[in-house]
């Protein structure tokens, strides 16, 4: 016997992208550049909505993924690199759709360039009498910047479809998927020592502005997407950061700790250089320190004495 959860399941609309299990959010591939195009070739055929509320729903789908990470998402009236196409039934070479109810749409990962809507489902504006375009667009356009489905459930890379609010915010573990895979190293560039600019929107502030509680100015410093956590260093102490998934930095509560080694006392360059257990290395003329990050704080290790790189 199914029950009734069970079986309303089966019965939602779902995205036709393969399931891939066990996980939270997981990656498939990513895009090599950051400044990506959209356009709609086939608008809906069937639906009440005008090309124009099509378009803005679009838009408004693509620009939640770019407002979290260092993605820039732009239509355009020229070839795109995101084909936007209203299809029913058969269509090309791809996977064929089911009539209304269903499969309600599918995309290709990178470097793939189409995002396919379901013509015969009843698109709408809203949750009520239909499927949301902007909510089920914005779940297959997370699969054209690379991610796969999530299981947590909440996730909007959740394999079916869900009613979210109009003005709802991508659940956390969407924002560290897309963040994985779209948030460079670069983005935040230490000036003058006492400024920062943010890569994500261009802006100079002071580097307080940025990382409260921090020190004045930096000596060194190093972000790691991997773990969303960025490490400030000045004379002889670090600052741990993380980042939520509204992009704001908070200082980790150990924070600031110590540097025990006298040897990188305010280090020329700081270098990540172990994803998967966060290792990073100090560097300062031709000493090199392994400082151990760990969950909560951090620790140094041996000093090794070798020839330091020449730039950092």
């Amino acid at each position: 016997m199914i029950d009734e959860i069970t079986e309303n399941k089966i019965r939602a609309p779902r995205c036709g992208v393969q399931d891939i299990f066990p996980n939270e959010y997981r990656i498939e591939s990513s895009w090599p550049m950051h400044n990506l195009t959209w356009k709609i070739s086939k608008y809906s055929q069937t639906s009440k909505l005008s090309p124009n509320q099509q378009r803005l729903a679009i838009n408004q789908a693509v620009n939640r993924w770019a407002e979290v990470s260092s993605l820039s998402i732009q239509e355009t009236k020229y070839n795109p690199t995101l084909d936007v196409r209203f299809e029913k039934r058969f269509h090309a070479n791809h996977k064929p759709f089911d009539g209304k109810g269903g499969l309600a749409g599918h995309a290709s990962f990178p470097p793939g360039h189409y995002v396919h809507f379901d013509d015969d489902e009843n698109w709408i504006i809203g949750t009520i009498g239909g499927l949301d375009l902007e909510t089920i667009a914005a779940h297959e356009f997370g699969h054209a910047l690379g991610l796969e489905h999530s299981d947590e459930p909440k996730s909007l890379m959740a394999p079916f479809y869900q009613t979210f609010p109009a003005d709802f915010k991508l659940h956390p573990d969407d924002v560290a998927g897309i963040q994985r895979l779209y948030v460079n190293e670069s983005d935040f560039v230490f000036v003058d020592n006492g400024d920062v600019i943010d890569g994500r929107n261009g802006k100079k502030m002071a580097v307080q502005s940025l990382f409260p509680g921090g020190p004045d100015w930096v000596e060194a410093a190093v972000y790691s997407k991997d773990f969303h956590r960025a490490y400030l260093f000045k004379y002889d102490r670090s600052w741990a950061y993380t980042i939520g998934y509204d992009g704001q930095f908070s200082l980790v509560n150990n924070s600031p700790k110590l540097i025990f080694n006298k040897d990188v006392y305010s280090p020329e360059c700081a270098v990540r250089y172990n994803a998967k257990y966060e290792h990073i290395l100090l560097l300062k003329g031709s000493s090199v320190v392994y400082h151990e990050t760990l969950f909560r704080g951090f620790k140094n290790k041996t000093v090794y004495y070798i020839m330091a790189p020449q730039q950092c």
